[in-house]
């Protein structure tokens, strides 16, 4: 349960710095794959969202 709260710091972080021509140079990830990362990042953190919400309010 614990991982679950860390995963998105890592995930963020390797979108930003994915998507960054400066640091990557010719490896940059392209918008499409940068997207994609980023919907992957919000869909962790919606779960997360998720999992907090229904261990704070069982029904």
């Amino acid at each position: 349960m614990i991982l679950s709260f860390v995963l998105p710091v890592p995930v963020i972080a390797l979108v930003l710095l994915g998507a960054h021509r400066k640091t990557m140079g010719d490896m940059v990830n392209r918008p499409f794959v940068t997207a994609l990362a980023v919907c992957a990042g919000v869909a962790i953190l919606a779960l997360n969202v998720v999992l907090i919400w229904t261990t704070v309010h069982p029904s």
